[in-house]
């Protein structure tokens, strides 16, 4: 039996064995081409949930996000330490101020065991739609994620490695702190296709979400009137 299957395309096959020329009559269920496995994920690629425990299914505690500055405005980027790279895992997050400050994740992304980040926009494309839900994946809790584009690329440059942009839910309350799960293996990603295969988180970061672009304009000229400062004393 042959089946012609044009490129890039998806086609999924059920009934039995005899349906398809096979001897014996027991069940079939497949899929060539990669949208989503047969089962489907057990839970959503990415998790934030208020409090210290971690959500059910998402890895090992890697790391914590401390969160910097006095608050609300003032924009300081703060990296998981402590963290190493993982397919899933969890990280927790302190240090809200207040409890009902919304965060901007970032994470960097490496994948097939690779040391760089992805640079590739149709990947990322896919991995930021396959969190949100697409390609038989269960909508992600607590997060939109999209690419780094427009103002956000002054905190999270090309040269720094991060990829993706998490942004936390409106109305998103961070009691007791916060946990921030991801899981890019077969129970967390439903996504078959060879484009968002052996993807790993490499690192994470967070900041405030600023209220006006104007804000985060002015956050990232502070940083970098710091760091200058700082050489300037080196």
């Amino acid at each position: 039996m042959e089946v012609l299957i044009p490129a890039g395309d998806v086609a999924t096959f059920t009934g039995s064995y005899i349906d398809y020329g096979f001897p014996t009559g027991n069940a079939l269920a497949f899929t060539i081409g990669g949208s989503s496995n047969a089962s489907g994920p057990s839970h959503s690629i990415i998790s934030l949930i208020a409090g210290n425990t971690p959500a059910s299914g998402y890895g090992n505690a890697d790391g914590t996000i401390t969160m910097g500055g006095p608050g609300h405005g003032s924009y300081l980027v703060s990296a998981a330490a402590g963290f190493t790279t993982a397919t899933t895992a969890s990280v927790a997050v302190t240090g809200f101020n207040p409890a009902t400050d919304q965060e901007i994740y970032a994470l960097k992304l490496s994948q097939n065991g690779s040391s760089g980040s992805i640079t590739d926009t149709n990947i990322l494309t896919r991995i930021a739609a396959d969190i949100n839900g697409a390609n038989g994946n269960n909508a992600s809790t607590g997060v939109s994620a999209s690419l780094i584009t427009g103002v956000y690329t002054l905190l999270f440059p090309a040269a720094s490695g991060y990829d993706l942009l998490l942004t936390s839910a409106p109305g998103f309350t961070a009691t007791g702190g916060a946990d921030l799960g991801f899981d890019f293996s077969s129970s967390g990603q439903g996504d078959t296709s060879p484009l968002v295969a052996g993807v790993a988180v490499t690192g994470i970061a967070a900041v405030p979400e600023p209220a006006t672009a104007a804000g985060i304009v002015i956050g990232a000229a502070g940083l970098l009137l710091g760091r200058r400062k700082n050489m300037q004393l080196a």
